[in-house]
């Protein structure tokens, strides 16, 4: 089986498999510049970006963030625990799609703060927060495109997760350790959540 086989297999005993992506979502701006400046930096000869990718992992992502010219490390687990196993300031992006959004306040502070450190400076977080309520969401893998545009799927529907009803004051306090958070509210409803180290 591939590394990403055991996201997409049947789960034991039988059961459907994952729904077909969902149409496209409209570009994200701030990825879809991320992954140009990643793409202009490799073909000026200077050092290859390296992207970070948490949460369910997808060979559509992975492909996307190699083909702009980074350098893209996996940690597929569904609720990281801290201390992630990286050097400090070891990654240039670390995507997160809408894990921070199943985790608790308790548990979302330490690896925002693991992800501040292991970012360099100038590095970028990037996250989106769906959801308006408290309410039990499946499990989800992201796909992004070249274009910057994503689409999902729900991976392992047996798995729930409560989705966290945070404000944007919330997420901008919960941010903090990066130096703060952009927060643009996107057509399709969900916020954007850009952090970018400053230190």
């Amino acid at each position: 089986m591939g590394l990403f086989g055991w996201w997409s297999r049947r789960p034991e005993g039988g059961g459907e498999d994952p729904a077909p992506p969902e149409p496209r979502l409209g570009p994200s701006g701030p990825l879809a510049r991320i992954l140009a400046a990643a793409g202009e930096v490799v073909e000026a000869g200077g050092r290859q970006p390296r992207a970070l990718l948490v949460g369910p992992p997808s060979g559509r992502t992975i492909e996307t963030l190699a083909g702009a010219g980074f350098r893209v490390t996996v940690d597929g687990e569904p609720e990281p625990r801290p201390p992630l196993e990286y050097r400090d300031g070891e990654f240039d992006l670390v995507l997160a799609f809408d894990l921070p959004d199943g985790l608790a306040d308790e548990d979302l502070a330490p690896l925002l703060a693991e992800w501040s450190r292991v970012l360099r400076r100038g590095g970028t977080l990037w996250f989106l927060a769906a959801c308006g309520g408290e309410e039990a969401v499946p499990l989800r893998r992201w796909d992004l495109w070249p274009d910057g545009s994503l689409s999902s799927r729900e991976v392992l529907r047996r798995v729930d997760r409560t989705c966290r009803r945070r404000s944007n004051r919330d997420l901008e306090r919960l941010a903090r350790p990066l130096g703060g958070a952009e927060i643009t509210l996107r057509r399709d409803g969900l916020r954007e959540i850009v952090c970018r180290r400053r230190t």
